[in-house]
C-alpha cells in the first residue's frame, strides 16, 4: 500500500512494535528509513557522564541492530541519525526523504479516560500534510497481518484520501489471499442543537433553545435514512469487487463512539481523514480528528484532506 516509509524510533520494544506495524502497511518491496534523534537536552543532561561520541555510538548501534533484524527483500530498511529537537528533525527528514507515510509511536498516558498524545507527535502532525500512522494501544502488539480495519467518514470529500487508503489496504489483502474485514463508520450527531430546523429565532436577535417537535423528530429520522443510503452508495463498488465491508451508523460524539467501537470490535487500525487549517506557519487538525486520536486506543492512520496539500 505504502511504498516509502519513515519511522522515527527511540529503541527498545516500543520501537520494534512501530517497525512491525509499519510492515503491515507497507507494499511489497517497500523501502523504509528508521531514524533516531539525539536530543540536545539529552547531551546537556549527560554531559558529565557520556560524551556526544558515546551517545552517537549507542544510537547508531541501535539503528543498525534494527535494520539487521527487520530488513528484507520485501521491506528494505536503512537508517539515519539526527541531533536537535525531535519534531524539527522529523520534519527535516520528511522534506529530504519524501516518504508517503510516517509511522510514529505515541508516548500517551491515560488520564480521565483520554489518551494524551506525546508532544512531539502532536507537533509533527500539525506541521506536515503527509499521512501519519500513530502506533499505540494493545492492537499494535497483535501478531500477524491486519484482520480488521475501520474507516471513519464524514461522507464528504474531506475524507476521500482516507477512503482511498482504506480500500487500498483491503485490495492489497485480497490480492495476497489474506482475510481482511473493513468497517465503514459514520457518527451522526443527532442532538437537536445540530439540526438547523430545530433552532428557533427570537425576535430582536438571538436563538432559543432547541424545540424537539414532531417535525424535528421526523427530520432526524430522515437524516438517519439518508446516512444509511449514502454509506450504501460509498461501499457498493467495493462490495461489488468482492471486498469484505460492513457499514455502521453510530450516534453521539464521534470520538466517544469510535473509541467504543474499536475496543469492542478489536479493530487493528482506524483510518481517519483530517481537516487541516492553515494558521501562519502552522497547521491545525480538525477538532474531531484530534479528539478521536486522543480517545481511541488502537493505531490510527491519519490522512489529510485533499485541500491540505494545495
Amino acid at each position: 500500500m505504502f511504498q516509502k516509509l519513515l519511522l522515527p524510533i527511540e529503541g527498545g520494544e516500543a520501537s520494534k512494535a512501530i517497525v512491525r506495524f509499519a510492515k503491515k502497511l507497507a507494499a511489497p518491496r517497500a523501502s523504509a528509513r528508521v531514524m533516531n534523534v539525539i536530543v540536545n537536552e539529552t547531551t546537556m543532561f549527560y554531559a558529565d557522564l557520556l560524551s556526544l561520541d558515546h551517545l552517537t555510538e549507542a544510537a547508531t548501534a541501535m539503528l543498525e541492530e534494527t535494520v539487521a533484524e527487520f530488513s528484507s527483500p520485501e521491506f528494505h530498511l536503512d537508517h539515519v541519525l539526527h541531533q536537535g529537537t525531535v519534531d524539527d528533525c522529523v520534519r527535516e527528514e520528511i522534506e529530504s526523504y519524501e516518504p508517503d507515510l510516517v509511522v510514529m509511536g505515541s508516548h500517551g498516558r491515560k488520564g480521565l479516560q483520554r489518551l494524551l498524545l506525546g508532544s512531539e507527535v502532536t507537533r509533527v502532525m500539525r506541521h506536515t500534510t503527509k499521512p501519519i500512522c500513530i502506533v499505540k494501544g494493545d492492537a499494535a502488539q497483535r501478531p500477524g497481518p491486519l484482520s480488521r480495519i475501520a474507516l471513519a467518514t464524514d461522507l464528504g470529500e474531506a475524507t476521500s484520501a482516507a477512503r482511498e487508503a482504506f480500500v487500498g489496504l483491503l485490495r492489497t489483502a485480497k490480492a495476497a489471499g489474506r482475510s481482511l474485514h473493513g468497517d465503514v463508520i459514520h457518527v451522526f450527531e443527532s442532538d437537536p442543537w445540530f439540526l438547523p430546523s430545530s433552532i428557533v429565532a427570537v425576535p430582536g436577535g438571538g436563538y432559543s433553545l432547541p424545540i424537539v417537535t414532531s417535525e424535528v423528530e421526523k427530520r432526524i429520522a430522515e437524516r438517519r435514512r439518508e446516512i444509511e443510503a449514502e454509506l450504501g452508495e460509498i461501499t457498493k463498488p467495493w462490495r461489488d469487487e468482492g471486498l469484505d465491508v460492513t457499514t455502521h451508523m453510530l450516534e453521539g460524539q464521534a470520538w466517544d463512539r469510535l473509541a467504543d467501537f474499536v475496543e469492542r470490535e478489536r479493530v487493528d487500525l482506524l483510518v481517519l481523514g483530517s481537516h487541516h487549517y492553515g494558521s501562519f506557519d502552522r497547521l491545525m487538525l480538525g477538532s474531531i480528528a484530534e479528539k478521536t486520536l486522543r480517545a481511541v486506543d488502537c493505531p490510527v492512520l491519519l490522512l489529510p484532506s485533499p485541500e491540505a496539500n494545495d
